[in-house]
């Protein structure tokens, strides 16, 4: 799906889904904005928006978000959310050693966080 911008209605980013087939109460979230486009909100809107959709399905139990450990920005986006760190993954990323950090909300936590 695009992130567009509000008034001009520019692709700024996209933001994505994917079901886990092995579990289909298990979601995994990604996005990406435009270098210039980045720190300016759309990416939290854009994702919390996403959130609220899945688990307001009824019958998705976890949102699954999967970065980069250097990737500051999209680490403090999950967390914001309500996301917690449940693993770290030393992979191979376009021919270079990262760590990769997955983040997790259950569908409670979010109920606890949106109403906190």
């Amino acid at each position: 799906m695009a992130i567009a911008h509000k008034q001009s209605n520019l692709l700024v980013g996209d933001i994505g889904m994917q079901i886990y087939i092995e579990n289909p109460a298990i979601v995994e979230i990604g996005f990406t904005l435009a270098r210039e486009e980045q720190g300016k909100g759309y990416a939290q809107e854009a994702v919390q928006a996403l959130v609220c959709s899945i688990f307001e399905l009824g019958y998705i139990n976890q949102i699954v978000g999967i970065t980069d450990m250097r990737n500051e920005p999209s680490i403090d986006l999950l967390r914001r959310l309500g996301m917690n760190l449940v693993r770290s993954d030393e992979v191979e990323f376009k021919g270079e050693l990262c760590i990769e950090q997955t983040f997790e909300l259950r569908r409670e936590d979010w109920l606890l966080h949106k109403a906190g």
